[in-house]
């Protein structure tokens, strides 16, 4: 046992091993299995170690009838327990597997990694954003566990179980077994939540906050008298403003929770309850303005993210009926991602179902949200796009969920009474919910089980690390825009200094090579003037808009008149290291295509400049 858990850590450290034994192939990559395996068998050796089996066995099964039978447990609560820690332990493997960072995640840790606590306060570097209070968590997380994958990625799975947690309440609390299931599996298995579990980026927690708010606005007001409710009341509101700082999709549902608590306590008690609920929402409303002040308005005014996330937004001067149709069409691009399914106009007639079928306040609660959303994208303050509008996510899943539950409650209802006629509707509600889980859930399974050697197509960490282990003093690191932040991450490069990112620790040159359109003139002076046996450090990893197609071969070949190749590692799938030293020219070898459609020469030329932090 002592074994298997040292063997455990040995795979977080290290990855794991592979290899062939006696022609066998062997692999060990997963802690997860190993830690379960561990656990089994030390289950089965206590178990076995017992003097009399047969008796042990009996009085076990006594035990847990009556415990059982003091916790009151019920189908639906075993069911979805079961649910959710089957996704909690699909999510944590997920995350223990540490696969490499990518772009937008390294531009993210950069900030965490080189700025104080105070400094993340207004404007991010490399045109980044995110919610000030989740910053400042994650810049807890890596002051204390480091800046490996596991310990940045640790946030973000933490709120993705937190999810599949509160799914698992809400399932237990308003509805059935089938329907508390349903919600619990799209919690953890839905494709867009089960990605981002494993990114680092905040969206988990605008999915966390975007399903806890509302489901505590309808328990709040279901308070059993009106002592409790405004004590729910007040914990509601401290919720509210503490997820105000952590995910920018608390903001956009908080409306609506707030009017069904206000409009409720006016009904039951008068203007004098609603009233007495002000001191709680003057600080959900600070904890809005506080965050807007110091870290929002940032991220609304900076340019290259709103012209990147304007198509989420209407077309400018459009018409009123073209603004109707981008949005009706806006919300099918919706279901596709990151709802995740292929069929969306069974989606949203599923998702409308559940909603009015229920006839609950939770359905009515959660049928505001995509309102909302469609409101703040018509005004052009929030996209309706993508990852975006992850936030909406919880509401679609509830009413997924509560056609399940209804659909269940009439089918028994009907078969009761003897009225088989009536089954035809709850019978194709079903069927179409079936559909949808079988579009859906596989993907994000699929998702979870995603291979750690690579992140887009690239092992940002593998390529850093080999290139670097060539280097020696006098040597220049040469990469590409979108390739700095990795080499900024992996090698331990500071750009907060003055060098904002231009020179490694030991003060080695890092320079970024740039494509040149047309009839540009690029100098080659600068790395003509390096000594004979000086030698260039090429990073080519992720690449988008910054470079055009052909571009690696077209920079082997411009470094071909100053030196030769000396050797060159290619990624599983897209990323590229190359080590050229400074010599005798000679004819460079022809690389492998990474796309089908790369020229054999782009029309431009390559300059070098120094690295810079933007």
């Amino acid at each position: 046992m002592c074994l298997g858990l040292l063997w455990t850590l040995v795979v977080m450290q290290t990855g794991g091993v592979a290899g062939r034994i006696f022609g066998v192939r062997v692999s060990s990559r997963n802690p997860v299995g190993v830690l379960l395996f561990t656990a089994v068998l030390a289950l089965g050796v206590w178990w076995f170690s017992r003097p009399d089996v047969r008796a042990a066995w009996r009085a076990d099964r006594q035990a847990l009838r009556r415990w059982i039978s003091r916790a009151s447990l019920s189908v639906t609560s075993i069911a979805v327990t079961a649910v959710a820690a089957w996704m909690s332990l699909r999510l944590i493997g997920q995350w223990l597997g540490a696969r490499p960072l990518w772009l937008d995640e390294q531009m993210i840790a950069l900030n965490v990694r080189d700025r104080s606590a105070a400094e993340l306060i207004g404007p991010l570097w490399l045109d980044q954003g995110a919610p000030l209070g989740w910053l400042l968590a994650q810049r807890a997380v890596v002051s204390v566990l480091g800046d490996g994958e596991v310990a940045l990625r640790l946030l973000p799975m933490a709120f993705a179980i937190a999810t599949t947690a509160a799914a698992a309440w809400i399932g237990q609390r308003w509805m059935g077994t089938a329907g508390a299931v349903c919600l619990t599996l799209l919690a953890g298995a839905s494709p867009g939540i089960a990605y981002y579990a494993g990114e680092l980026k905040s969206y988990t927690a605008d999915v966390f906050w975007a399903l806890l708010l509302p489901a505590l606005a309808v328990w709040t007001i279901e308070a059993p008298d009106l002592s409790a409710r405004r004590r729910r009341t007040m914990g509601w509101w401290a919720a509210a403003a503490l997820g105000q700082f952590t995910a920018y999709g608390a903001a956009f549902v908080a409306p609506g929770s707030v009017a069904v608590i206000a409009i409720d306590a006016w009904r039951r008690y008068g203007l004098r309850e609603v009233l007495r609920a002000v001191p709680g929402g003057l600080l959900c409303l600070g904890a809005v303005g506080l965050h807007y002040v110091l870290s929002i308005r940032d991220v609304t005014g900076n340019d290259f993210l709103a012209n990147y996330w304007a198509s989420g937004l209407p077309p400018l001067r459009a018409s009123v009926v073209d603004t109707v149709t981008w949005l009706i069409n806006q919300l099918g691009r919706v279901a596709n991602a990151p709802g995740g399914t292929s069929m969306p106009m069974l989606f949203w007639a599923v998702v409308i179902t559940g909603w009015v079928w229920s006839r609950t306040t939770l359905g009515w609660l959660m049928a505001s949200m995509p309102v909302m959303a469609v409101v703040f994208a018509f005004l052009r303050l929030v996209p309706l796009i993508d990852r975006l509008a992850l936030w909406t996510m919880p509401a679609m899943f509830v009413g997924i969920a509560l056609t399940v539950d209804c659909a269940v409650r009439a089918w028994r209802t009907h078969a009761a009474g003897g009225r088989p006629w009536m089954l035809a509707l709850p019978t194709a509600a079903l069927v179409a919910v079936m559909m949808l889980i079988n579009d859906t859930v596989p993907h994000g399974l699929r998702e979870l089980g995603r291979g750690v050697e690579t992140n887009h197509g690239v092992d940002d960490r593998g390529g850093v690390r080999w290139l670097l282990s060539w280097h020696r003093p006098g040597d220049i690191v040469v990469t590409t825009a979108l390739a700095q932040p990795a080499i900024w991450w992996y090698g331990q490069v500071p750009v907060g200094t003055p060098s904002v990112g231009a020179q490694l620790p030991d003060g080695s040159a890092i320079m970024r090579a740039q494509f040149m359109p047309g009839r540009a003139r690029c100098s080659m002076d600068l790395l003509e003037q390096l000594p004979f046996g000086a030698r260039l450090l090429i990073y080519l990893g992720f690449r988008y808009d910054d470079v055009p197609p052909g571009f690696d071969q077209q920079l082997l070949d411009t470094l071909g008149r100053i030196g030769y190749l000396v050797t060159m590692k290619e990624g599983p799938e897209m990323g590229r290291a190359l080590i050229v030293e400074r010599g005798h020219p000679e004819a460079m070898p022809t690389l492998t295509p990474l796309f089908s459609d790369e020229p054999a020469t782009p029309n431009g030329c390559i300059e070098f400049v120094p690295a810079k932090r933007w």
